[in-house]
């Protein structure tokens, strides 16, 4: 397994694997409409467009056999209570469903946290649905608690999600 720094050319593979993985994980949680109406061809523009922007994000890739298999973006956090340069925020992380549950995700997941330390960030924050019960599991599993701060946001997908928000500390490298 390798993780690195997505390109341009990981878009194509990035969204085979996010079309993928949410009309898996997310049957439950979001129209299934919207879930069928996801394309490769317009999901693969928008990573293009992601990946050559410039921004304080990251995207990361995991590979095996030099295939792109999941992927990850997190930065510094977007939310307004966040103390700035010292919060980071996971914003995604898929793998694809043929990967799941054999540690891939707690490793980019590990990645993300390592390289947030060395950021300096005090913790790291996410944010994911309240009835993804499995996800939180997940989350809660690699040290991530919920913080009690909620919120219900219709701009992704053009319907409301309920979310909660999930934060963890880092280890002070030095201190």
């Amino acid at each position: 397994m390798t993780i690195r720094l997505a390109t341009t050319a990981d878009a194509s593979s990035i969204a085979a694997i996010h079309i993928a993985a949410w009309r898996m994980a997310y049957a439950e949680h979001m129209p299934a409409g919207f879930l069928k109406g996801l394309t490769v061809e317009n999901r693969t523009e928008a990573w293009k467009h992601a990946l050559e922007a410039s921004g304080p994000g990251t995207t990361i890739v995991l590979e095996q056999a030099q295939q792109v298999i999941g992927f990850c973006v997190y930065g510094p956090s977007r939310d307004a209570d966040a103390l700035p340069n010292s919060t980071g925020e996971l914003l995604a992380i898929n793998l694809h469903p043929l990967y799941w549950r054999r540690g891939l995700g707690t490793t980019m997941c590990q990645y993300v946290l390592a390289d947030g330390e060395k950021r300096k960030w005090q913790s790291l924050s996410l944010w994911v649905l309240t009835k993804n019960l499995s996800a939180r599991r997940f989350y809660e599993g690699l040290g991530f608690v919920w913080d009690g701060t909620e919120r219900t946001d219709a701009s992704l997908i053009g319907t409301p999600l309920h979310e909660v928000r999930y934060r963890r500390r880092l280890a002070q490298i030095g201190g």
